[in-house]
């Protein structure tokens, strides 16, 4: 039996699909489906159901997929002991980034880690709080930078907090009359530069409407924050800015800042807690700490 045919299907059993399980292994989609075959003409059963809406595992599947992950869990210690045993960390990273690399401190951080761990591999992948938080618990990525909120299924990851900031609602400068003395409900009505719901500007957003109550005029929708505070200074709208940021612009007179709003969160770096003490995982985790001094 192929490892690589088992890594297959635990793909396309996590994906129920054949191009995004092909995405995720770098693989053709004839080369997943020809190792799919491969493993169901081996097993003598049918492991998925193929559909026009993608691959759903069969009865048989569902209970031999938790055979196939530990199988290879054990292959992925016995590489993480013979690294102990050998003295050197070893192994691929899949990082999920959000915000920008200053702000993360990648560079101190990919530096340390080239001096002292050379044989870990680091792959950063740029996304959003939500998306970084669904790809860790899903195994598309090993540990990831994201802002963390009410995540429901947060008792399966570990996490280090790594700072905490705010978040302000800003206005453009020539604004100053129509937002001075508004209520939330004038300033609801207002044009909004909104960011997406994956986001964790946008979730903020949403949690500040619900306990306030109506609902954000939102006419742009921008996924990074320099968009978002390009288009308020330009006099697009209003929006949720990082303090800091939205300090520097108020300084620079770009924006106006709207007192009354500012709401606080916080900067984490998760992995699966069932992995935490992985070596790889481990030596980044604790090169984090130094750079962050957490």
């Amino acid at each position: 039996m192929e490892l690589h045919h088992l890594r297959t299907f635990v793909a396309v059993g996590r994906e129920a699909h054949l191009t995004r399980a092909a995405e995720l292994l770098c693989l053709s989609q004839p080369a997943v489906s020809a190792h799919v075959k491969a493993l169901e003409d081996e097993l003598g059963l049918p492991l998925f159901e193929r559909g026009a809406k993608g691959m759903t595992l069969t009865p048989a599947g569902m209970r031999l997929m938790d055979y196939a992950e530990k199988v290879l869990a054990a292959r992925q210690e016995l590489i993480h002991e013979a690294g102990r045993i050998k003295g050197a960390v070893s192994g691929n990273l899949r990082i999920g980034t959000v915000g920008d690399a200053q702000m993360l401190r990648l560079g101190p951080i990919l530096a340390r880690m080239a001096e002292r761990h050379p044989h870990v591999t680091i792959q950063l992948r740029s996304g959003f709080s939500g998306t970084v938080i669904e790809d860790v618990l899903h195994g598309r990525l090993d540990a990831g930078f994201t802002v963390f909120s009410d995540e429901p299924r947060a008792g399966a990851l570990a996490r280090i907090g790594l700072m905490k900031f705010a978040l302000r609602l800003a206005a453009p400068a020539g604004w100053r009359v129509r937002v001075e003395r508004a209520g939330w409900d004038e300033l609801a009505a207002l044009p909004w530069i909104g960011m997406p719901p994956s986001t964790f500007c946008g979730r903020l957003a949403e949690a500040v409407f619900q306990r306030r109550g109506g609902a954000p005029h939102k006419i742009v929708e921008a996924d990074r924050n320099a968009t978002v505070q390009n288009l308020i200074a330009a006099g697009a709208g209003i929006g949720l800015l990082h303090e800091e940021q939205a300090l520097k612009a108020e300084q620079a007179g770009d924006v106006i800042l709207i007192p009354g709003l500012r709401e606080e969160t916080r900067l984490d770096f998760i992995c699966l807690a069932q992995r935490r003490e992985d070596p790889p995982v481990a030596a980044l985790c604790e090169v984090l700490r130094e750079v962050w001094e957490v």
